[in-house]
């Protein structure tokens, strides 16, 4: 081929052209090294049809495979494209289906033809990527046939890779632009842009302020990555006012972008109010321009977010750069490692906005290694990182970042992180974060309030509970008995297993001289313990008025303290109920006792009852007397199995019996029934019966015992 009165101008590799003419003028690139993108760019001054000829490599339509997101859905992997400079819209590229199969090439295509266009300013693409595919499907599924015949054939599973020289040749062109004169009009268009932020590189967090002072129309167009309903390279943009999410790329508001199905495209059109916004991008670690693992987009040099104003509908003298806030860190909980528990306190004397940075691990809408906030007069939970409000933060998947501001009221604060058994500060299992030493939460305060000393750290004594059950093992029933001296509020904080609307291990709260339960720990009443849904926490307050009482806690056959069959809580120490006074003034009139007497209401009591028993117990009233019976038996279908009964000594008459019609559950196995009622006997003597099978008896459970197993059996009480 001659080129008669041109310049030839050699780009990248020796054999690759860019030719540029006086009239006419032509681009030529020949053949590319694999995972290259050349690029140049030409004018037409008037409607044009320009020629293009192109060899590339692809495959033939017959033998593409079925949808994948990796792969490019028009079937080539070396070829060309055109782009309008001005849209960024398509305007030709070479299709399996728009190429004809070079004789004796298996992979080779060429395209040859004419493109009319109308004047303006363009862009030519050429690449060679590594192909993603495998040729051996038939009517969309893989095909053993396919596979057989071709290795008959002599044809290799990777003969994509056969040498075919490749190239394209564009002529009939007004004026042709080299590479770096295409990459300095990228640089101008993204200089008038209200922002723009261009990724180059894997693994970046690209973040950047403006101010608008007047309301304005605005356009985005973004280029990510997005694969199988969830977005890997993308960005969003948040109000810095109220930090809310204003636009985001989301996985279904993406276009095909161009190459592989993975690329997307998000054009958007936004009318903005005065304020501050922030617009960020995140890559991860893989598929970008620094090396793209599958076919790129159509518009490379473009991955990231650009924001640009609409002309006649937004002021440019309203776009401003902010002075932003500076944020200065007041807790830093970070660089945590496996299987650690850290906390620091924060004191705010009022309202301060607060930014919190976290990086933990999660995975499947789960959190695993993460932090939280704690009121810490309550124990209530004011913050917590959730799967849900996290990003990507690098490296593997489950690489997770929260960023956000909220506002702390007044008060006291304990700040939390926990990590599990793998994959935290320098001991990874998979690829790091991309800030690998943030590791944990960290929290930031505005210089001013810091200053005037409205947020500070604190150093404090954790409150120590007055009474606790806590560290409980598998298979246990614990007690401890409290005397109090007068009406105290109690801050109750009790961690335990539940499920489906039931308790498993759980705490309660007894009055020795009525033997009523007090309080008791509900799932309906209790939230999410962190670890498994089925840890469960109640933290609440209790009016006790003054006496004595018995704190209970009982687990079942699993998943308690070190012995886990599913995520431990957030606490797993806490395993169990503590009481703290919610005065501390209070300490001094909370007392705990060695109980060993009876309550001086009591009447008669027959409990601890065995299998095989008929225990009898005679008591005296010298007055007509209203007696609480409080009764634990066995019982279903309407049958009692284990229950007590009443009888007058003289009269041998039956004056009251625990029928199942008057029973309710009383926890564990749902054949564990309860009674709790009020009657009055007249004065006279009588006897106290309690009988019990052969199964399902105190110390012989052959199902879940009772909440309250070390009252199996009957009492009565005198009711005052």
């Amino acid at each position: 081929m001659r080129h008669i009165g041109k310049l030839l101008i050699y780009v990248g590799w020796a054999a690759t052209q860019l030719l540029l003419a006086q009239e006419p003028a032509e681009i030529e690139f020949g053949s590319i090294p694999v995972g290259k993108i050349h690029m140049a760019g030409f004018r037409l001054d008037s409607p044009t049809t320009i020629h293009i000829e192109a060899v590339g490599k692809g495959f033939d339509p017959s033998d593409y495979p079925p949808k994948n997101e990796y792969l490019d859905p028009n079937g080539m992997f070396v070829y060309a494209w055109i782009i309008d400079a001005r849209t960024r819209e398509l305007v030709w590229r070479m299709t399996s289906a728009n190429t004809e199969k070079l004789p004796d090439s298996r992979v080779g295509r060429k395209f040859v033809g004419d493109l009319e266009l109308p004047p303006g300013r363009y862009e030519v693409y050429f690449t060679a990527q590594k192909p993603r595919k495998s040729r051996y499907w038939n009517d969309r599924f893989p095909s053993l046939g396919k596979l057989l015949q071709r290795l008959l054939r002599g044809e290799s599973p990777e003969d994509a890779g056969e040498e075919t020289a490749c190239y394209v040749r564009i002529r009939g062109l007004t004026e042709v632009y080299s590479a770096a004169e295409v990459h300095q009009f990228h640089q101008e268009l993204k200089q008038k842009a209200v922002v723009a932020l261009t990724a180059d590189r894997n693994d970046m967090d690209l973040e950047v302020h403006f101010t608008l002072s007047r309301e304005g129309k605005f356009r985005v167009y973004a280029l990510g990555e997005g694969l199988d309903g969830e977005v890997y390279d993308y960005g969003w943009i948040l109000s810095e006012d109220d930090q809310q999410k204003v636009w985001e790329m989301s996985y279904e508001q993406g276009e095909y972008a161009g190459g592989a199905g993975k690329n997307k495209l998000w054009a958007a059109t936004l009318r903005l109010g005065p304020g501050t916004y922030s617009v960020h991008y995140v890559t991860d670690d893989s598929h970008s321009p620094e090396a793209w693992n599958a076919n790129p987009p159509y518009d490379p040099e473009f991955w990231g977010i650009l924001l640009t104003g609409v002309e006649g509908q937004y002021d440019p003298q309203s776009v401003r750069k902010p002075s932003l806030p500076q944020w200065v860190p007041v807790v830093k909980l970070r660089r945590v490692g496996n299987d650690e528990f850290v906390e620091e306190f924060l004191e705010v004397r009022q309202p301060v906005r607060v930014k919190i940075v976290a990086v933990g691990e999660g995975r499947d809408g789960e959190m695993f290694d993460y932090g939280w906030i704690e009121e810490l007069s309550s124990g209530r939970v004011v913050w917590q990182m959730t799967y849900d409000d996290t990003r990507h933060a690098g490296g593997g998947r489950k690489n997770r970042i929260v960023e956000t501001v909220i506002t702390l009221p007044a008060g006291r604060y304990r700040i939390n992180y926990v990590t599990d058994d793998s994959h935290a500060y320098a001991n990874w299992n998979t690829t790091p974060p991309r800030n690998p030493s943030w590791w944990g939460i960290a929290l930031f305060a505005q210089p001013r309030a810091i200053q005037d000393k409205l947020i500070q750290p604190i150093t404090i004594a954790t409150q120590q509970p007055v009474v606790q059950l806590v560290g409980i093992g598998n298979d246990q029933l614990v007690q401890e008995h409290f005397r109090l001296e007068k009406p105290t509020s109690l801050r109750v904080v009790a961690l335990g297993e539940g499920m489906d609307g039931e308790m498993f291990d759980y705490g309660w709260i007894v009055d020795v001289r009525t033997g009523r339960t007090v309080w008791e720990m509900e799932y309906k009443r209790t939230h999410h313990a962190g670890g498994a849904g089925k840890n469960r926490l109640v933290d609440e307050v209790i009016q006790l008025p003054a006496g004595e009482y018995t704190l209970y806690y009982q687990t079942d056959d699993s998943h308690a303290y070190e012995d886990w069959n599913a995520r431990p809580p957030r606490h797993p120490e806490r395993w169990g109920i503590a009481l703290y006074p919610v005065d501390a003034e209070d300490s001094s009139d909370i007392r705990v006792i060695r109980h060993t007497g009876v309550p001086e209401n009591l009447i008669a009591r027959i409990v601890g009852v065995g299998n095989h028993a008929h225990v009898r117990k005679i008591f005296q009233l010298d007055r007509d007397t209203r007696v609480r019976i409080y009764a634990i038996g066995e019982g279903s279908w309407d049958e009692m199995f284990d229950y007590g009964w009443i009888e007058n000594r003289h009269t041998r008459e039956v004056v009251w019996i625990m029928n199942y019609g008057y029973t309710h559950w009383a926890g564990g196995a749902r054949k564990n029934r309860l009674v709790d009622t009020e009657i009055t006997l007249p004065k006279g003597e009588y006897i106290l019966h309690y009988v019990t099978d052969d199964s399902h008896s105190f110390g012989r459970w052959n199902a879940s015992p009772p909440r309250d197993p070390q009252n199996y059996g009957i009492s009565l009480y005198r009711v005052e």
